[in-house]
């Protein structure tokens, strides 16, 4: 049996008072390492790694371990001042415990219960990781360590808020179904149309019939920028605030932001509360 991870980690490590290797960088590296193990076997690919070593860049992206992946894994335990932000997906085969290095599953262990010859933790380490496994929607958030006086450590909750915040929002999943019983006459309320075809618009592989049945399932929804955040505010609340008795509509999602170092995550819900946005994040 194999598992499918998507993951974000960011770590930053400052060490003020010692040359010495950080534990959480000596993980870091292990994770990475054994991540390059299952790109040689064509189970992982990095889609963005970047580092920051003593103020020195360095970049990776691709499926196969290059010169550049190895600079980086060689100069990050001897620098002072370090970041790290990756994203990455591999896949692990439950039946085999080469896969329990891999993932952000040892350095979220450790932060939970860091060695006490750390002197300087937490102060001087924040490490944040974000994984979905098979598609798990949206999600796990957890965050180690403090952020502008925000103290995290473990899991980052879904937080309700007024409104969709702005973000470059991947779906991960949505089911938007609008349907109508066979008595309902489509033709007799264009507004209903007019916007059904806006949202259809949003997405891509979108089924939507308005002819003589109605039926709409919104499939890859886009919301990727602060103006598609915005129609599709405008086009929902329109939906809901016109729909006749006969029609039902059914609204639930889930998205992540990997654009930032940290990742954040959305879950859309329409109920009959009204609409109801949860995010989590790392302030």
């Amino acid at each position: 049996m194999s598992v499918s991870f998507n993951v974000k980690e960011h770590l930053q490590v400052k060490k003020e008072t010692t040359h010495e290797p950080s534990a959480p960088l000596i993980i870091m590296q292990g994770q990475l390492l054994s991540l390059a193990g299952l790109m040689l076997i064509d189970e992982a690919e990095i889609q963005d790694l970047k580092m920051t070593a003593d103020g020195v860049a360095y970049n990776f992206r691709g499926s196969h371990p290059d010169h550049e992946f190895s600079k980086l894994l060689s100069v990050m335990l001897k620098a002072r001042d370090v970041e790290i932000s990756v994203h990455y997906s591999y896949f692990s085969r439950l039946s085999s415990s080469m896969y329990d290095t891999v993932g952000p599953f040892p350095l979220m262990e450790y932060m939970k219960d860091p060695d006490e010859t750390e002197k300087e933790f937490p102060s001087c380490v924040f490490y944040s990781a974000w994984y979905s496994a098979d598609g798990d929607c949206p999600g796990t958030l957890a965050a180690y360590g403090t952020r502008n006086g925000k103290t995290y450590s473990g899991t980052v909750d879904l937080k309700q808020v007024s409104a969709i915040p702005g973000g470059a929002w991947d779906e991960l999943c949505m089911p938007m179904l609008v349907t109508a019983n066979a008595s309902f006459d489509v033709a007799s309320d264009p507004d209903l149309g007019e916007v059904l075809r806006g949202l259809a618009g949003m997405g891509s592989g979108t089924e939507l019939y308005h002819d003589e049945d109605l039926e709409l399932y919104l499939n890859n929804l886009d919301i990727s920028s602060d103006e598609k955040v915005a129609r599709f505010t405008e086009h929902t609340h329109r939906l809901v605030s016109i729909d006749p008795e006969e029609v039902e509509v059914r609204i639930c999602g889930a998205f992540v932001d990997l654009s930032g170092d940290d990742a954040r995550m959305l879950t859309i819900d329409y109920n009959e509360n009204g609409f109801d946005y949860r995010i989590a994040e790392v302030a």
